[in-house]
């Protein structure tokens, strides 16, 4: 999600808090959505959420809300983010069902 609304004259998808996608905040739209039963469009953040941040080779503060991409000035190692990475991918797994087509279920994860 945006910080800005696309269409806000103060949009700018390459300042801090005038348009950038921060993983914090898109943890907590996804956490109150779940919690106000609109789970489908929670999941569907999550997804949009861990894709966005799976196309990068390191997990950043802040995303470009449009293409997914890294600001020049985004702090990397970002350790908010990679917290809330894991929960995701957590909350992920425990939704997959081993009938879903590349999922797997939360039992799969633990190996002998």
């Amino acid at each position: 999600m945006p910080s800005v609304a696309l269409d806000d004259p103060s949009y700018n998808p390459s300042v801090m808090w005038r348009g950038l996608t921060w993983v914090n905040v898109n943890y907590m739209l996804i956490e109150g959505l779940q919690r106000s039963g609109y789970s489908a469009t929670a999941r569907s953040l999550r997804r949009s959420t861990l894709e966005m941040l799976c196309k990068q080779d390191d997990i950043f503060e802040y995303y470009n809300p449009q293409t997914g991409e890294k600001p020049l000035e985004a702090a990397s190692f970002f350790g908010w983010s990679a917290a809330v990475f894991i929960d995701l991918v957590i909350q992920e797994s425990a939704e997959a069902s081993p009938s879903e087509p590349g999922q797997v279920a939360s039992a799969d994860l633990v190996k002998d």
